[in-house]
């Protein structure tokens, strides 16, 4: 991955890179259906700094279930941790990427552990039996962040 995002819609480019814990893609992304979740795809070139991946997301929360937590591996990098809530569930949410935690043949693996996934019949909002937890639309690089002035 370059410039370009991995799109995890229907048709998306970046369906090939959802190797654990991931529902069918839908129209507008993916949903985990897991509390552990595996993402796998090439960077190329490999950046020189680090740099920030910049998840475009949404976590399946509601009055019932209010909080999400992910604790997110990037490689073989520290633990980092994004948060969701009934005021903030969706938008945008940045993962730090240190080059050496991509792999020699490539490849990055991101890996998302969730706290609580709920299915939608659980919470009696619908009859989707599916452990809900990160909706996935799109993930991209974003620039060298010691030299970003920009927000």
């Amino acid at each position: 991955m370059g410039a370009d995002a991995l799109d995890f819609t229907r048709d998306g480019v970046g369906v090939a890179a959802l190797i654990e814990g991931w529902s069918e893609p839908e129209e507008w992304g993916t949903w985990s259906v897991a509390r552990s979740c595996v993402l796998r795809f090439e960077v190329r070139p490999a950046p020189s700094r680090p740099v920030e991946v910049v998840l475009a997301c949404r976590a399946f929360v509601s009055d019932r279930n209010p909080q999400l937590r992910a604790v997110c591996r990037v490689g073989n990098g520290e633990l980092q941790q994004l948060m969701f809530s009934v005021d903030a569930f969706t938008g945008l949410r940045r993962l730090r990427l240190d080059p050496a935690a991509i792999a020699a043949d490539g490849t990055l693996t991101i890996s998302l552990a969730l706290s609580n996934p709920r299915s939608p019949a659980d919470l009696a909002l619908s009859s989707d039996v599916r452990p809900l937890g990160i909706g996935i639309e799109r993930v991209w690089l974003e620039g060298d962040i010691h030299a970003s002035s920009g927000p």
